[in-house]
């Protein structure tokens, strides 16, 4: 049996924006993923695969107008596609009448990303983020990192 355990983060204000930038980054990679997916059903009537999806804005990352992305740690973008299938995948399984998923909007009180952290360094009441550096918690995270995923909401 897997435990979650729900620990504060207290970041400074530089690290505070690092983790805005992270979920506006997911945001935006969720709502490019679902444009580039109804575009393609569109074209060829038939759905895009999540490494495609990845693959795409893999290319993008290296226009001039997306470098912004290349600070932004590379397993947040690829959880948000996976974010997005599992979506899709859950609509037509759930609404066969043809319910589609919606975007993701600034406006949400709750933002947010998810990212699995391998190389997550825990240390006494501090946690060292990768791309984000050395962040506060309100206590102690357990030394078991057999499953440590990250769930961050601002």
């Amino acid at each position: 049996m897997i435990l979650a355990k729900k620990v504060r983060l207290i970041p400074t204000p530089e690290q505070e924006k690092v983790l805005r930038n992270h979920a506006g980054a997911a945001r935006f990679a969720y709502n490019y993923c679902k444009r580039m997916s109804d575009r393609y059903y569109k074209l060829f009537g038939k759905s895009v695969s999540q490494l495609a999806l990845q693959k795409r804005f893999t290319k993008i990352k290296k226009r001039k107008r997306y470098e912004w992305l290349n600070d932004i740690n590379a397993q947040v973008p690829k959880q948000a596609s996976k974010d997005f299938d599992k979506a899709r995948k859950n609509s037509f399984k759930k609404y066969k009448n043809g319910f589609h998923t919606s975007y993701k909007s600034k406006k949400d009180l709750t933002q947010g990303f998810y990212a699995n952290y391998e190389r997550l360094i825990i240390g006494k009441k501090v946690v060292h983020i990768q791309s984000i550096g050395e962040v506060k918690t309100s206590q102690q995270l357990p030394r078991n990192k057999k499953n440590i995923q990250s769930k961050s909401y601002l």
